[in-house]
């Protein structure tokens, strides 16, 4: 970027700006030098697209969405939660294999148990997912459960949701939760 500044600081264009952004480049880089501004996405989140990327890992990942089973269907071993495009973003995963919107998680005593990334969702309606699970995941879930989806890209689930339910129970407000509260009906 800072060859392009200089590049077009040298045809007349002077006094530009130097904004970089992603969330790889901003995790992994050490010094930002000259740059005048970051945009550096979910990096404070991270989420199962940067996991697949290997800029972090599983464990690093800082966000999931909440979401209850509402159906089960046994012969498919695949159970359908709320939790759709809305809540997760369309953007997936591509294997030659499956397309996955997302893993999953359960909350235990002591955290986040991550399940086998057998056990994914692989489609989004609007509203609602179908989890692909496997036998043994499957008979452990009943509905009206809550299941964690660690979203492929958490930008927009971060966006929509308000606030965020820490693991020692605080509540942390976003800025979206303050525009939400001051809306006029």
């Amino acid at each position: 970027m800072l060859d392009v500044c200089d590049y077009l600081d040298s045809r007349g264009y002077s006094g530009l700006k130097i904004s970089v952004g992603d969330t790889p480049g901003c995790w992994l880089s050490d010094d930002l030098g000259d740059v005048d501004e970051i945009r550096p996405g979910n990096f404070i989140f991270f989420d199962a697209m940067m996991e697949n990327l290997g800029v972090c890992r599983r464990e690093d990942i800082a966000v999931t969405v909440a979401c209850p089973v509402v159906a089960k269907h046994e012969g498919r071993l695949e159970v359908i939660i709320y939790g759709g495009g809305i809540h997760l973003s369309k953007q997936a995963i591509h294997s030659p294999s499956e397309v996955v919107y997302g893993y999953l998680s359960v909350l235990e005593a002591d955290g986040f148990r991550h399940l086998p990334k057998k056990n994914f969702v692989s489609a989004l309606s609007q509203e609602h997912g179908i989890v692909r699970l496997t036998r043994a995941e499957f008979n452990k879930i009943c509905i009206g459960d809550v299941i964690f989806v660690q979203p492929v890209h958490s930008c927009l689930a971060v966006d929509l949701l308000g606030d965020y339910l820490t693991l020692d129970g605080r509540i942390i407000h976003s800025m979206n939760s303050e525009r939400i509260k001051n809306l006029r009906w």
